[in-house]
């Protein structure tokens, strides 16, 4: 060994660091981490995945549809995936399902935008998806941490917006360099009713406990113009690691930064404990060794 590790904190979006295979490798290295494992990260990151999960947990998501780039470069299956996109009704977001930081997505009005941005996001990703652009909506944001049973929810934050998306420059690059999500405008806690706060809160716990995470994320709704709460995306490695929004629970950066170490290195011993072998006899029968 060149050298030992206690414990790898993460703090990296996007493709190979925050989609589950960073995490298996440190997984069969045998190295503590501080995000949600591979399965929480996995399906968060893959927005296709993230949709089927939420609904099949009973959380309301905007509607979507979703196709694969080998559909779309035949005729019947491109004439095929702009009817059933089209059946969303305008304006859609198109977006890549395995990338994040708001990377290849776009907003559109027409068959014309719909089609170029296909083609956009297809040049990041094999597999699209699009959703309905719900009008005069408020985002709402809520993190939890904790590990195993343990999941407590932060007060609820509306992000300002720029534009009608988020940018990569409106999350990362807003007030210089290095500021992150925390240099973002917000009201904290969100001017929401207090049983919409509730339910969010409750709802990002359940999710939270229903992926089986650890450390910190952060979920993202959607309020559309009546009223209805939709669950956006899934954030294993949230900007900042959220810390922002645990500062107004009362805990400093520094203390997070423990919790999720902490966290870590539970999750590990818990491992420990389990048992990942036991004797069979089928390759014996089979005439082979006995395992």
């Amino acid at each position: 060994k060149l050298a030992y590790i206690d414990c790898a904190l993460l703090c990296m979006h996007g493709l190979n660091g925050e989609d589950g295979t960073l995490q298996g490798m440190l997984e069969l290295s045998g190295i503590p981490y501080t995000s949600p494992g591979v399965l929480a990260s996995a399906v968060s990151m893959d927005k296709i995945a993230a949709k089927l999960f939420l609904n099949g947990l009973g959380v309301k998501t905007v509607p979507w549809a979703w196709f694969d780039k080998a559909e779309f470069q035949t005729v019947d299956g491109y004439k095929k995936i702009l009817a059933s996109v089209e059946k969303l009704k305008y304006p859609i977001i198109v977006k890549p399902s395995n990338l994040g930081s708001s990377i290849g997505i776009s907003v559109c009005r027409n068959r014309t935008e719909l089609c170029a941005a296909l083609d956009v996001a297809l040049e990041f990703d094999n597999r699209i998806l699009c959703e309905r652009a719900l009008k005069d909506i408020t985002e709402i944001n809520c993190s939890v941490l904790g590990f195993a049973n343990e999941a407590a929810a932060s007060q609820c934050e509306q992000p300002i917006k720029w534009q009608e998306v988020l940018s990569f420059s409106d999350k990362y690059l807003k007030g210089g360099k290095n500021k992150g999500m925390s240099a973002m405008t917000r009201k904290l806690p969100a001017p929401i009713e207090d049983e919409k706060a509730l339910y969010i809160r409750e709802t990002s716990q359940k999710i939270f406990l229903a992926l089986a995470a650890k450390g910190v994320i952060r979920i993202d709704f959607i309020i559309d113009g009546g009223g209805q709460i939709f669950v956006n995306e899934i954030n294993t490695i949230p900007g900042s690691l959220s810390g922002y929004l645990w500062e107004h629970e009362g805990m400093t950066f520094g203390e997070l930064i423990g919790k999720l170490i902490e966290y870590a290195e539970a999750d590990r011993a818990r491992k420990k404990c389990l048992n990942y072998a036991y004797e069979s006899n089928v390759l014996n029968n089979a005439g082979g060794a006995k395992l």
